[in-house]
Order: structure tokens, then sequence, then C-alpha cells
């Protein structure tokens, strides 16, 4: 991923390792890992969000771990809405087993259940941060709707990102972040410049978050710093 930006490869990095660490079937961790790919990104902005907002480094690691988490089990959630089986009722014999079409609803959970885990290492008053910044976001269904709605175009990952950047929102005021949230919340309909340029952004967050919104171009993989 030599295309953007240190800290996305070192979240991509820090996303396999924490998927190495789980101990699941070879063919459900393989699912987790795919329904993630392009996690690193709403990880990463969460982590330098509230870094920059004052959590020290663990805890901003934690927050963004659990931020591409919830990305991946959305992304996974979609792949299930796609799966035959799951379209079937899922009720065949293929449905039933690990690797048929309850796989990516399996990948959702667990991917669910491993962000409650990296929250549950935040400070108190941080945890209270990040779960109501999950609860703005998420509370009513949130994303999770819109996929079923098929109004949540591929790549997944940009629906997490306002969730993301809740916390830094929520303590630095005057930071660019509030207006940030707003422009990704909004994608469609913001001016592609407001995805990055806000004011309070200095240049390395700009370069950092106009990368982010070239990756989240559909049919997009990576994101090219500039």
């Amino acid at each position: 991923m030599a295309d953007s930006p240190r800290v996305i490869a070192a979240l991509e990095q820090a996303l396999a390792d924490w998927l190495a660490s789980h101990t699941v079937p070879q063919e459900l961790a393989a699912a987790m890992t795919d329904a993630c790919a392009g996690a690193e990104w709403p990880a990463g902005l969460a982590a330098v969000s509230a870094r920059r907002a004052g959590w020290p480094e663990n805890e901003a690691l934690a927050w963004g771990i659990a931020a591409g988490a919830l990305a991946g089990a959305l992304a996974a959630a979609g792949a299930s809405l796609e799966s035959p089986a799951v379209v079937a009722g899922g009720t065949s014999a293929g449905a039933r087993g690990v690797d048929g079409g309850a796989l990516p609803l399996l990948a959702a959970d667990g991917l669910i259940a491993g962000a409650h885990e990296a929250l549950s290492s935040l400070e108190s008053e941080r945890l209270a941060a990040a779960l109501q910044a999950l609860d703005g976001a998420l509370g009513d269904g949130g994303p999770w709707i819109d996929l079923a709605r098929g109004t949540v175009p591929p790549p997944a990952w940009p629906a997490l990102v306002p969730a993301a950047l809740g916390p830094a929102a929520d303590v630095d005021r005057d930071g660019p972040w509030a207006a940030l949230a707003e422009a990704w919340a909004d994608r469609a309909r913001a001016a592609p410049e407001e995805l990055w340029d806000q004011p309070g952004a200095d240049g390395e967050l700009k370069r950092l978050f106009r990368a982010a919104a070239r990756a989240a171009r559909p049919g997009t993989e990576k994101g090219a710093d500039g």
C-alpha cells in the first residue's frame, strides 16, 4: 500500500495482526479478512482523529481497530445480502455450514464481537465518548438499514467515517472533525473538496482525507496520496 499515507498502512497491518489473533475456523478467518478490505481507512481516520484530540496512543489505536472492525462487519453484511443461500432463506446444507451462505453473517458477527472487545480496552470516559459516537451514527440502524435498501454503494467503509470521527468532534470543538464527519455522512451531495479541505485541517490531515476520498470512489480499492 505504498501509495497511501503511512498511517493507513500502519493501521492495515494492525488490523491484520488483530484479525490473526482470533482463533476461528480457517474459512471464517478468511471471510473476516476479506470483509476488512478497505477497513484500514476508517480505522486510520479514527485513530488519527482520536490521537489529535488528546487520546493516548494505545486507546486511539483501539478505537481505530473498533472502527475498522465495524466497517468490515458492514461489508460482510452486504455480502450476506448477495449470498444465494441467504436470498433463498438460508435453508440449504451449504448455508448451515461455515463455508456456505451463512459465512458472511458469521464474519459480520465475529467482527462486531471483536469491535466490542477492542472498545473494552478504553478508559471509561473515552469509552462513553466512543459509544456515544456509535449510537449517534448507528443507533437507528444507520448504514445497516441503508445497506438493506441498496443505497450503500461499494465500498461500504465510508459509511463508518462519521462515527469514526465522532469522539474527536466531541472533544475538539474547534477542529475540523465535525465538518468532516458531516461531509462524509452526506458524501453523495458534498462537494469533493469538503471531504478533505476544511478549516482547521493542516496539510498533513488534508492529504490523509484526500487520499481517503480517492479510495472511497466506487470500484476503487486503494487511494493515492496527494
